[in-house]
């Protein structure tokens, strides 16, 4: 890939790369998706009341923001993984991706 920095060291190899995720849907068709979301933070064990909603009012804030980009926007992301050779093959270990936050 373009742009890819992999480095490899035995059976062993990293991976990281730039790329960008584009809003194809309407948000209206994922509303019921994000409100379920949103619900699994209220019934999560282990937050405080404050952190339920402060987790959940940061969660709703960021969909409302990907609504008013519109369809077609794209935001970046940046890719990372290690891999392990198998065989001949290579095999994803860890993979993280991430969004900045604006």
């Amino acid at each position: 890939m373009e742009g890819a920095k992999i480095t490899v060291n035995s059976e062993t190899a990293w991976l990281s790369t730039t790329g960008t995720v584009t809003q194809t849907q309407a948000f209206d068709t994922a509303i019921e998706f994000h409100l379920n979301d949103m619900k699994a933070i209220f019934d999560q064990e282990g937050l405080s009341a404050d952190e339920k909603l402060m987790e959940a009012t940061h969660y709703g804030m960021r969909r409302l923001r990907e609504r008013a980009k519109g369809l077609g926007y794209s935001w970046p992301f940046t890719f990372t993984a290690v891999l392990v050779k198998v065989g001949a093959d290579w095999r994803f270990h860890t993979i993280h991706w991430a969004m900045p936050v604006y």
